[in-house]
């Protein structure tokens, strides 16, 4: 399942989640029952950023694009 949603991120991130689509930070978190949610790993380090950000995220003050290797 997990792949299956990377991929659609990876096809339709910036309609689904914005920037989140193609960031740096962000990482896919699925829960037992299914749902999928986009986690921010910059709210780690920093209280600014809210950790389940509301999509799609259109600005963003951290925002670094993905690396083409790293992916979601």
């Amino acid at each position: 399942m997990r792949g299956r949603v990377a991929n659609l991120l990876h096809i339709a991130g910036p309609v689904i989640a914005g920037l989140c689509g193609d960031f740096r930070h962000a990482r896919l978190n699925q829960t037992r029952r299914g749902p999928v949610y986009l986690r921010c790993q910059l709210a780690s380090v920093d209280p600014a950023f809210a950790r389940y950000p509301r999509l799609p995220v259109l600005r963003c003050p951290g925002y670094q694009p993905a690396e083409p290797s790293e992916g979601i």
